[in-house]
């Protein structure tokens, strides 16, 4: 049965400072498909994976760590090519990253687990869902990506390939503050340790080939590619299921999010008002809420 359809009316959040959260995590770092990859971790219990989005890392989720893991073990891996972990030169497609959570969950010895995924993070945990759903205990997709076909205007245009390498990983720390505004509805979270992390980051060896990879082998003019949209086959999910989307996302927009409420046979949905691409920053301590109740199998 479908639950129902929840809009959550919220009082605003305030930014926390990025080294008092960092400070409420472990690092570690392990082997995947032979390359090393680096995670967030905390807490103890069920396991719950958390996967970002495109062109960001691990403390993306810094919000969300801590209190999820009140009541489970929490994982946050540097996705493969992004963050710290390694970033070979292969194809970043689909498969890749449906290998390497396999592989993360494998050599974290989980054999079942609840995937949360943003953005790309959301696609990747999506199509692991249904190509692996005997180890999938739950889904909680977030301004997911591979629901549909339309983005953004600023990563179809990235795939180009003389605008794509003209400007990914050249420009300035306040050039990259501008790009990343884009995901925000409220700019006070684009905090300035949050940005200068992201722009070390951008900086490191690498990183510009997975970043053009992702959006090269998934993304043209017309959008997401098609046979990257996973819209029809959403029906085929038998795991319980929570669709989170900012209702202002300019990145992927929030139809998408009632698009796959309605296909999927157990779905709860939660729309943020004034709330961009990463609800789980902007709207954290009702994201929070939400995800755990979710998590615990509590009533809506």
């Amino acid at each position: 049965m479908v639950q129902a359809l929840l809009l959550i009316a919220i009082f605003s959040a305030e930014p926390l400072p990025f080294e008092e959260l960092k400070a409420q995590v472990e690092e570690g770092y392990l082997r995947v498909m032979g390359f090393k990859v680096r995670y967030l971790h905390a807490g103890e219990g069920r396991p719950v994976v958390l996967l970002h989005g495109l062109g960001v890392f691990a403390e993306s989720w810094l919000y969300n760590i801590p209190h999820l893991s009140k009541s489970f073990s929490v994982y946050a891996p540097d996705i493969i090519g992004f963050g710290r972990s390694d970033k070979p030169r292969l194809k970043y497609d689909l498969n890749l990253f449906e290998r390497f959570l396999e592989g993360f969950m494998d050599g974290l010895g989980l054999q079942k687990a609840t995937l949360v995924g943003n953005s790309l993070g959301g696609g990747i945990a999506l199509a692991f869902a249904l190509e692996h759903p005997e180890r999938v205990d739950k889904l909680v997709l977030v301004s997911s990506a591979m629901i549909g076909r339309k983005v953004s205007w600023g990563l179809r245009l990235l795939s180009l390939p003389l605008i794509g390498r003209l400007l990914v990983g050249k420009g300035s720390k306040e050039e990259l503050k501008r790009a990343l505004a884009g995901s925000f509805y409220d700019p006070k979270f684009l905090t300035d340790d949050w940005v200068e992390e992201a722009y070390r980051i951008s900086k490191l060896p690498g990183s510009e080939y997975p970043f053009l990879s992702v959006i090269r082998n998934g993304v043209g003019l017309g959008g997401i590619k098609r046979e990257y949209v996973l819209l029809d086959r959403l029906h085929e999910l038998r795991m319980p299921v929570l669709i989170v989307w900012g209702e202002n996302d300019r990145v992927i927009p929030v139809r998408y999010a009632y698009a796959a409420y309605y296909r999927i046979r157990d779905a709860e949905l939660v729309v943020f008002p004034k709330c961009g691409h990463a609800p789980q920053i902007e709207k954290y301590p009702d994201f929070n809420r939400v995800v755990l109740r979710f998590l615990r199998g509590d009533p809506p």
